[in-house]
């Protein structure tokens, strides 16, 4: 069998664009091998760090609106409580005495000097010696009645003392007869905390014909 100069020549060609073709392959694949490689890892990756979502339909009623949910993650501290130490007493040393409690109370200091109202006493003043007033004579007979209604002090010695005139009807009839009996009038005096204290005290007195005679 024998070659000609031209089938060499192609032959050779032949060989040369085989290996060129070859060449550029490797290339091709030695270049492009690592980035499908890493592209390859890089999806792996991505579908790892995927977390998956439980999606459900919540039928909410408007009176769950305002429930409190309390997170699974929190921790409920509990409060401390405090101890009240009830006092202890010794019962078998106390058989066969006598034992006494005594509750005290703060209350204010007393001033004795302040003449005090009938609201402000624990005990009102009473009434030990009463002087009936005289109907006057003018007033007698002109068959005129009436009322003095009369304000005075009734110190700590239940003596009476300041005395106003408040209302009168008729006026000038009655007043001075009410001053003179007032004045001799004698008191138990009012007390706070049993002691005896000054006080304003009002009264009326009437003057009726018929209770005269």
């Amino acid at each position: 069998m024998t070659y000609t100069i031209d089938d060499i020549i192609k032959q050779v060609n032949f060989m040369i664009i085989a290996v060129v073709v070859s060449c550029l392959i490797n290339i091709l694949l030695f270049a492009i091998l690592p980035h499908f490689l890493n592209f390859k890892k890089a999806i792996k990756r991505d579908i790892a760090s995927i977390t998956p979502i439980t999606i459900c339909a919540l039928n909410q009623k408007a009176s769950d609106t305002h429930r409190i949910v309390s997170s699974p993650h929190k921790k409920i501290i509990p409060k401390k409580l405090i101890n009240l130490k009830t006092p202890q007493f010794d019962v078998a040393s106390l058989k066969g005495k006598d034992v006494a409690f005594k509750i005290t109370q703060n209350r204010p200091i007393l001033d004795r000097d302040k003449i005090y109202n009938l609201k402000e006493v624990e005990i009102a003043p009473i009434l030990s010696f009463r002087a009936a007033p005289l109907y006057p004579y003018r007033a007698k007979r002109l068959n005129i009645e009436g009322y003095v209604k009369v304000k005075f002090l009734v110190n700590k010695r239940g003596d009476v003392s300041k005395i106003e005139i408040l209302k009168a009807k008729p006026e000038g009839f009655f007043e001075d007869s009410v001053k003179k009996s007032v004045s001799l009038w004698k008191f138990h005096s009012a007390e706070i905390d049993g002691q005896s204290v000054a006080i304003w005290f009002e009264t009326t007195i009437e003057f009726n014909l018929k209770e005269d005679k």
